[in-house]
Parts: structure tokens; C-alpha cells; sequence
């Protein structure tokens, strides 16, 4: 068993868990809550909890960004994956991208942030529908077929690769 690519998974998987569970309570209960509660410090809870939810938030997103590099690295450099592979890991790294922009916007203090947080509901579940989408894709990159690279022709790919390379300095 290869260590490395356990532990990458894991961190990918536990900052996934993190950030969507999370934003998943925050849309269907927390923020509804609130608004329900008639309470007038809902303000001073409301700023006490993003300060909080900020930090799950930036490390979520570097556990995810890092993990999802390495692991994404590792697979390519192991198997011969499809253009199809490729393709799903572009929209997948696309839409994580806009699942951050968003989470960080709405756990933050600007003014983008306050205009956001209006129609925090709304947001959310936009978020939480962004990052069903990209476990699907993930499920779908998961299951495709990916065949390991023989060691043999990666050995004769580096064989080829060196002769060229001599090849190359005997023809200056």
C-alpha cells in the first residue's frame, strides 16, 4: 500500500467533509434559525460565528487545494488516464473554485460579503448544490478506467528519452 496516497486522500476527503457539512448545516439549519429567532444580538452571534466558520474555511480549502493537486499529480503520474479524466478534473477544479470564492465571500468581512450575506440562504444553497456536483464528478472520475503505467514502458520511454538526448548533443 502506497502511505502517501492514503494520507493525501484522507486530508482531501475530511477537508470535503468539512466545508460541505458545514455549509450544508448553515443553509438548512443555522442561518434559517437566526432569521427565526427574533433575537437582537443575532448581529454580535452572527459576527462570533463567521469569525469561527473563517478559519474551518481557510484551512478546509488549503487541505482541499493541496490534497486535490498532489492526489490529481499522483494518479496521472501512475496511470494512463483519458482525456475524459482530464476534462472532469477541469470542471471539477473549476466549479472548487467558485465553491471557494463563494465560501470565503461569505465567511468574510467586506462589503461584498454584508451585500452577499443579504440573500445568505440563496448562497449557500447555491454552494451546497456546487459541491454535490463536483462529489458526482468526482464519483465518475473515480470509476473511470484507469490502467497503471507498466514499468516497462516507462522504462523505455526514459531509454528512448536519454538516447535522444545524446543523439541530440552529438548532432552540435
Amino acid at each position: 500500500m502506497d502511505y502517501l496516497v492514503v494520507v493525501f486522500r484522507w486530508l482531501h476527503i475530511i477537508g470535503a467533509v468539512l466545508l460541505m457539512g458545514g455549509t450544508f448545516y448553515a443553509c438548512c439549519v443555522l442561518v434559517p434559525s437566526l432569521a427565526s429567532s427574533g433575537n437582537s444580538d443575532n448581529a454580535e452571534l452572527r459576527g462570533a460565528l463567521r469569525r469561527r466558520w473563517s478559519i474551518v474555511v481557510m484551512v478546509s480549502i488549503a487541505l482541499l487545494l493541496v490534497s486535490g493537486l498532489v492526489n490529481f499529480v499522483l494518479t496521472v503520474r501512475t496511470y494512463e488516464v483519458s482525456g475524459t479524466y482530464h476534462a472532469l478534473f477541469g470542471v471539477k477544479f473549476l466549479l472548487a473554485g467558485i465553491v471557494f470564492a463563494l465560501a470565503s465571500i461569505l465567511a468574510g468581512r467586506s462589503g461584498a460579503a454584508e451585500k452577499l450575506r443579504e440573500n445568505e440562504t440563496r448562497w449557500l444553497s447555491i454552494n451546497v448544490m456546487l459541491m454535490i456536483a463536483i462529489v458526482c464528478i468526482a464519483g465518475v472520475m473515480k470509476n473511470l478506467d484507469h490502467k497503471p503505467k507498466s514499468a516497462t514502458a516507462t522504462n523505455e520511454t526514459r531509454a528512448v528519452s536519454a538516447e535522444n538526448v545524446r543523439s541530440n548533443a552529438a548532432a552540435r
